[in-house]
Parts: structure tokens; sequence; C-alpha cells
């Protein structure tokens, strides 16, 4: 299962905002928030849900930008 860690850069004063909206995924966890930066990991089945979850996100509204920091268990075809 491909598992990502990733940092979500927000708008400053928007972090109650956008972890509602991330709590409605459930392939996202979150695991701190500091200095209008969110920490999270996104697991999925399969790449194509991983991506479509990253871009998800980014259409978060306040969401800055969203950058992965680790990706691994992908068993690729």
């Amino acid at each position: 299962m491909p598992v990502a860690g990733a940092v979500v850069d927000i708008q400053e004063g928007s972090s109650e905002a956008v972890l509602k909206s991330l709590a409605l995924i459930d392939n996202v966890s979150v695991y701190g928030v500091k200095n209008n930066r969110i920490v999270a990991v996104i697991e999925d089945a399969g790449m194509p849900g991983m991506e479509e979850t990253i871009t998800r996100i980014y259409a978060i509204e306040h969401v800055i930008g969203i950058y992965p920091v680790y990706a691994g268990g992908y068993e690729g075809p």
C-alpha cells in the first residue's frame, strides 16, 4: 500500500478550517500543525488514488501547496 508523508502549506490563520476539510478525507491522517504548516500522512491502495488525494488536498480553500517528503510502500506492476 502506498504511503506518503506530506507538508501542507496553508494561509495564516486558516488551520482550523483546513483541518476540518482534511478530516473529511478518509485516507489522510494529520500529525501536527506548526507555523502555517500541517504534517499529514496519506495512504491509499494504489498510486492513482494517492494522486487523486493529493489533488483533492491542493483544492482545499486556504491551501497554498502540498509537498510530499516521503513516499514508500509502492510495489508497482
